[in-house]
């Protein structure tokens, strides 16, 4: 009888061992296909976009994520910038340029470029970094993440789970208006013993820990990715005068219909300004767009210098002047 309960102990443990054996094989040829399937979509959105010239492609800036989720882990949002900056350098569709928060190194190398130790000829000049024509960041609305442990015969497995949404938002880097929006909602699951590596970007700190929301975040990214390329061609882009120019409004009252025009023309003819038009008029009160170089101080400073006799400035503040006639 001890015999027979020993075998069925024995039976059963390596019953167990080739159960744990078997899933451990299975688990390896799912993340095997799941990487074919990543590498899959990946080179599909580079197809897309494979006759693009370089110099044609959109110049896109990725901006530090925010994680607005309670319990989202500190650095999520710079990991997920990092991640999505990284991805979208792989495919054919954009120019990724590099975070704001990361330009130190770049300014510098110009700092020194133009400074007096430098060789003139072979150093970078100040005025040629590219300007992104848009920016794409997003928030994490929803984050959750959990561990579940269960064990037979003392050998204890464990799974995680995690659930990431957040919303990409892709901005218009003169105004900050929002061009398009739209939310994703990923899930995966994790064994013991995965490991997670996207297109060469290790995840830090607590986001780590959980497999599964690395796997998680790979959903979430390569979604993004392709949203993006899918949209590439629908984006309102900012013209080369809109990026190399700033835009205020003036707004002049005690100005006459007849003197609305005349107005009109004096601001197209001001030094600095690139174009000019009225936008609306009502109650002998001009409002005018003006897209010029320099802040909004260096174009009032240059109206009040040629036109002190015509027009008194009232009030003065980041892209807004307002004037009378006088």
């Amino acid at each position: 009888m001890k015999n027979i309960r020993l075998l069925l102990i024995l039976t059963g443990f390596i019953t167990t061992i080739t159960t744990q054996i078997t899933s451990a094989q299975e688990s390896k040829s799912k993340k095997e296909n799941k990487k074919d399937e990543v590498q899959i979509r990946m080179e599909a959105v580079q197809e897309q976009c494979k006759d693009i010239p370089f110099e044609k492609r959109i110049r896109v800036r990725v901006s530090r994520f925010n994680a607005t989720a309670g319990n989202s882990p500190r650095e999520l949002g710079e990991n997920m910038s990092t991640m999505l900056s990284n991805a979208l350098s792989q495919v054919n569709c954009f120019q990724v340029l590099e975070e704001i928060r990361k330009l130190d190194d770049v300014t510098k190398e110009t700092d020194l470029a133009n400074s007096e130790y430098a060789d003139a000829a072979s150093g970078t000049e100040k005025g040629k970094l590219l300007q992104a024509q848009i920016v794409v960041t997003g928030e994490v609305t929803e984050y959750n993440d959990a561990t579940s442990t269960s064990g037979t015969l003392g050998i204890s497995a464990s799974t995680s789970k995690a659930k990431i949404g957040f919303i990409l938002k892709i901005l218009s880097p003169k105004t900050g208006a929002i061009l398009k929006s739209t939310s994703f909602n990923v899930e995966a699951k994790k064994g013991s013993g995965s490991s997670f590596r996207f297109v060469g970007i290790k995840m830090s700190g607590k986001t780590s820990s959980n497999p599964a929301v690395a796997a998680a975040l790979e959903k979430g990214i390569i979604q993004a990715v392709e949203y993006l390329a899918q949209e590439k061609d629908h984006i309102p882009l900012p013209s080369a005068e809109e990026l190399s120019s700033n835009l205020t409004t003036v707004v002049i009252s005690n100005c006459s219909f007849s003197q609305k025009s005349n107005t009109l023309e004096l601001l197209k003819n001001t030094a600095g300004v690139k174009s000019a038009e009225v936008v609306k008029y009502e109650n002998n009160i001009a409002t005018y767009n003006i897209r010029h170089n320099g802040s909004t101080d260096d174009l009032a400073t240059v109206l009040d210098k040629k036109y002190n006799g015509r027009f008194e400035i009232t009030d003065l503040k980041s892209g807004k002047i307002t004037m009378k006639l006088k």
